[in-house]
């Protein structure tokens, strides 16, 4: 059978939780970006040119999560900054070739300033991951 060479995405076939709440009202550039907080291994080059590898055990990661300042979900979001609570953050993607991620202990690194402009604007939280894998 001939491998599979056309693939598709659908933004809507990506569903974000924080705790009970799944997250709804994205900006319009994006709905979420995880990275991971470091590498995976640190090179060394000693000066005689011998490469030395460590591994790097910090699995944490940072989640940007981006709703427009009109979601229904902003005021929650706030909530759970400003009280410094944890929550359970769970990304699905049930596209071709998705990946799911999930981890428990989370929190918002820091509440996100207040903006009203012209339009609606876009709000980022910025989610500590602290079981990355």
């Amino acid at each position: 059978m001939a491998e599979k060479l056309t693939y598709v995405y659908d933004p809507e076939k990506v569903v974000v939780q924080m705790g009970n709440m799944y997250l709804t009202g994205f900006s319009e550039d994006g709905k979420v970006t995880v990275e991971q907080n470091e590498d995976d291994i640190i090179p060394k080059v000693g000066v005689d040119g011998i490469v030395n590898y460590t591994i790097n055990h910090d699995k944490t990661a940072k989640a940007k999560v981006k709703l427009m300042s009109t979601s229904p979900c902003v005021p929650a979001v706030r909530d759970l900054a400003r009280n410094n609570q944890e929550f359970d953050f769970t990304l699905v993607d049930m596209n071709d070739n998705g990946q799911n991620i999930a981890s428990s202990n989370c929190r918002i690194m820091k509440t996100p300033d207040y903006v009203r402009a012209k339009e609606a604007e876009e709000v980022e939280f910025e989610i500590f991951i602290p079981y990355f894998k």
